[in-house]
């Protein structure tokens, strides 16, 4: 049986021994993208808006801070926010949008604030 958890660094800064002792337990520090890839990551994620995408790419990248699922969580935040619209020909930016836009301290956050219209299209 395999049993993964995730925790914040915060969690040994507060319990350093945390699962230490434990014959099974294997700790991987996963690190931040750096700004190289984070761009790289956000052009895909980004490659059918034809305007707008360097704004956008910085926006997400200066908030996520190297964090894959938040840059992920961000670009579906702005679609639900309609600050992208999305066609099945390509996506289009409404531009006061992105830049006006509250960014969520975390990825958690960014997904509660979605959420009401996420479940409005569905």
């Amino acid at each position: 049986m395999l049993v993964a958890s995730f925790a914040r660094p915060s969690l040994y800064e507060r319990r350093p021994s945390w699962g230490s002792g434990q014959e099974s337990h294997t700790r991987i520090i996963f690190a931040a993208l750096d700004q190289r890839v984070s761009e790289e990551l956000v052009e895909a994620l980004l490659q059918r808006v034809p305007d707008m995408r360097a704004t956008l790419t910085q926006l997400i990248t200066d908030s996520a801070e190297g964090n894959p699922c938040y840059m992920e969580e961000l670009v579906k935040m702005l679609i639900d926010d309609g600050a992208i619209v999305t066609t099945p020909e390509d996506w289009r930016v409404i531009p006061e949008r992105p830049l006006a836009m509250q960014v969520p301290p975390t990825p958690a956050c960014c997904k509660r604030a979605s959420t009401p219209s996420r479940q409005k299209r569905n």
